[in-house]
């Protein structure tokens, strides 16, 4: 690896600094990846079958047509503090008390986090191709985290496939999604208009994506921070595709609103308060 991806800003300002005891090793933390692809599809889901799963005291974030803000994240994190591995994560958008219904819009999670006060994500599911990073994450992190044999690959004619299935072989979840090369002036110009002066003002000088990220049922949350060399968003379109195939998770009902690749990804989880 590189040094000079492990001397980037992001990691000089959220160090490695502590160990937490896994599975009897001591694993270091916070957790830190350095390099990888992150695909973050965002879209909506059934407002019954979320709130039965972000847990008792959280309420799910509602669109103004009645559905739960919710993202499906798949990742191949080839260099990181844990080793390299994959992960897909399941994540709804929700908060401690009722909000009014947010605009129905492609960039509504987007405005969410950034606008929203009180708003965390919720990662009701999650899988780790390496029993390592899933230890780490269930038992550190406290995250529903568990092993999955997983693969994000990209295909001739610029389509991105992934595939994740438990040890025994069942399905868990698989998809595409076509090469989002870069953000179209328009596509910046809608989500700038949709984010609002305050959106907008934090989206442009933040150097970097910050998340609050909370387990099913947790007042507890941990800050995220997330940085890419390179970065595209766009609409959904014809040819993306997500297909939960876990029964607990299916009646979701995944609908897709956006597409946002980061390659040269580095990112940070901090421990959880």
């Amino acid at each position: 690896m590189g040094m000079d991806r492990r001397q980037h800003a992001l990691f000089r300002r959220f160090p490695i600094d502590g160990s937490a005891a896994v599975d009897g090793r001591m694993l270091p933390t916070p957790y830190h990846v350095y390099d990888g692809t992150l695909w973050m599809l965002g879209g909506t889901a059934d407002a019954g079958a979320a709130a039965s799963l972000v847990g008792e005291g959280l309420v799910p974030l509602l669109d103004t047509k009645g559905r739960a803000l919710m993202a499906v994240w798949v990742g191949d994190f080839t260099q990181a503090s844990l080793g390299p591995h994959q992960e897909l994560q399941l994540s709804l958008f929700a908060s401690t008390r009722p909000l009014p219904p947010v605009v129905d819009h492609p960039f509504a999670i987007h405005r969410a986090l950034l606008v929203q006060p009180g708003v965390r994500m919720v990662c009701v599911a999650l899988w780790n191709s390496t029993p390592q990073v899933a230890h780490y994450n269930a038992g550190h992190l406290g995250l529903n985290a568990h092993v999955a044999e997983g693969r994000l690959a990209q295909e001739e004619g610029g389509l991105w496939s992934f595939r994740f299935e438990r040890p025994d072989g069942a399905l868990l979840a698989e998809g595409g999604v076509r090469q989002a090369v870069r953000s179209s002036p328009a596509v910046g110009w809608r989500l700038l208009r949709h984010m609002g002066l305050q959106g907008a003002w934090r989206l442009l000088r933040s150097p970097y994506l910050s998340v609050r990220v909370a387990a099913p049922g947790s007042q507890g949350v941990a800050q995220t921070h997330t940085h890419s060399d390179r970065q595209a968003v766009r609409p959904w379109a014809s040819g993306d595709g997500v297909a939960i195939a876990h029964p607990r998770y299916a009646p979701l009902d995944f609908c897709g609103a956006f597409v946002q690749h980061m390659a040269g990804l580095r990112f940070v989880y901090l421990r959880p308060l």
